[in-house]
């Protein structure tokens, strides 16, 4: 087995580091689109947390964190949680919920505070950029996995090389090996492995051959939504998707493409302090 030295190994496939590491990169881009094409148009502080006290609750909790005592007692955070509506029964880590961080960086007790309960004006205020906030995690779960995917999925713990005892090792046949396999599957990725990994695939002298299937996905056409996706998981049963269902995904994988196009001129662009956390 050849050496490995950051993305490469010597002979140009993709390190099992970085395979692992791949996903969280690209939503980590993929997070700073979100925060910069869906701003926040309201005050969390004033617009959700203040209103969660009366005019003398809010004077005492105020008057009560200028002292040290005050400080002392009560149970404080950075952040407080907002609940949305849900299914009955559903515990607080099952619920869909939004994170809120102080603007002002002082430390508050950490409320669990619920959608229903905010004034209709609040709400919609909110509304609009809680509707899209929702959509764009959605679709950054999808992006996640494919990204993850993209790149050899398989990894044997167990393989037996001579005297050297077990060793881990590359599965043949799943995802992508090499830059060059990544752009013939969806190039718009490239751009974020770095400049030295895109002069590598243009300076190639052939066409990388094609991987045989995607964990989860199937064949590279069904990776591309150019061909139908089975209810199996591994994309090659007899219960199709429909039309409807096809279009659905394929819908998907375009706006993802077409979001990674933009993402590529946004990543040298700092993260947006203090922007909520989604949790869908």
């Amino acid at each position: 087995m050849s050496r490995s030295s950051g993305t490469l190994t010597e002979s140009g496939r993709f390190t099992k580091a970085y395979r692992d590491s791949f996903g969280n990169k690209i939503a980590a881009h993929f997070d700073k689109y979100c925060q910069i094409t869906n701003p926040v148009t309201f005050c969390a502080l004033e617009d959700i947390y203040r209103p969660a006290f009366s005019r003398k609750e809010w004077a005492a909790l105020c008057r009560l964190l200028e002292t040290k005592l005050g400080k002392d007692c009560l149970s404080r955070s950075t952040q407080f949680e907002l609940y949305l509506p849900s299914k009955p029964g559903q515990s607080s880590w099952q619920r869909k919920h939004i994170t809120f961080r102080f603007p002002d960086k002082m430390m508050r007790p950490g409320l669990d505070l619920e959608y229903a309960d905010l004034e209709p004006a609040v709400q919609a205020n909110l509304d609009a950029w809680l509707k899209r906030a929702v959509s764009l995690k959605e679709l950054r779960r999808e992006l996640w996995n494919r990204c993850d995917k993209l790149l050899d999925f398989g990894w044997q713990s167990q393989v037996h090389y001579g005297n050297n005892g077990w060793r881990g090792a590359p599965t043949p046949g799943q995802g992508c090996n090499t830059p060059g396999q990544v752009h013939r599957i969806w190039p718009e990725v490239l751009t974020f492995m770095g400049a030295d990994v895109v002069g590598k695939v243009r300076n190639a002298n052939m066409k990388s051959k094609l991987p045989e299937f995607f964990q989860g996905y199937g064949s590279p056409e069904q990776f591309r939504c150019e061909s139908v996706w089975f209810h199996d998981g591994n994309m090659d049963g007899s219960d199709a998707y429909t039309d409807e269902e096809m279009r659905f995904e394929k819908r998907k994988f375009e706006a993802l493409t077409q979001i990674l196009v933009q993402m590529s001129l946004m990543m040298d662009v700092d993260h947006v302090k203090h922007y909520p956390s989604v949790h869908v």
